[in-house]
């Protein structure tokens, strides 16, 4: 099963996904993983998961996923390649991010190889879940997520 959604904040984002975590057993949450795109916005769900005593496991380009550590799993779409979970929350699913919006280029060959590899690594994102998939987003979702939300 996948939902998704588009809340109004980054923090709605988070306030939203720290209750329906709340809802997991200690097992399931073991058994979950957050993902973002970039790195760099792992930071603000880790703050969430701390303020709300919910335990987590940083899986990273350094560490392996141990299923020993208690947890939701916390990771980059890069990293979760390859790895499985029961659930996947795949946040900040927005416009500029996802499509990552770094492209220098007006080159629509450039352009569509690019988004591409954007959307295939949404997909990976996607079927990293065994049986649970939320996918979030604040403010203006992505591009990816506008034209399926039409269809």
């Amino acid at each position: 099963m996948a939902v998704s959604c588009c809340f109004k904040s980054a923090q709605e984002e988070i306030d939203g996904f720290v209750v329906s975590l709340q809802f997991l057993s200690h097992e399931d949450l073991a058994k979950s993983c957050l993902v973002t795109r970039r790195k760099s916005d792992i930071e603000r769900y880790i703050v969430a998961l701390e303020a709300s005593c919910i335990a987590y496991y940083k899986v990273d380009h350094n560490t392996l996923d141990d299923i020993h550590h208690e947890g939701i799993r916390v990771a980059t779409m890069h990293r979760v390649k390859g790895l499985e979970f029961d659930n996947m929350y795949i946040v900040g699913v927005n416009d500029g991010i996802l499509p990552l919006d770094v492209l220098d280029s007006d080159d629509k060959t450039v352009i569509r190889d690019h988004e591409w590899r954007e959307r295939s690594l949404l997909y990976v994102a996607i079927t990293r879940a065994k049986r649970f998939c939320s996918i979030t987003g604040f403010g203006k979702l992505s591009t990816f997520l506008r034209s399926y939300q039409a269809q």
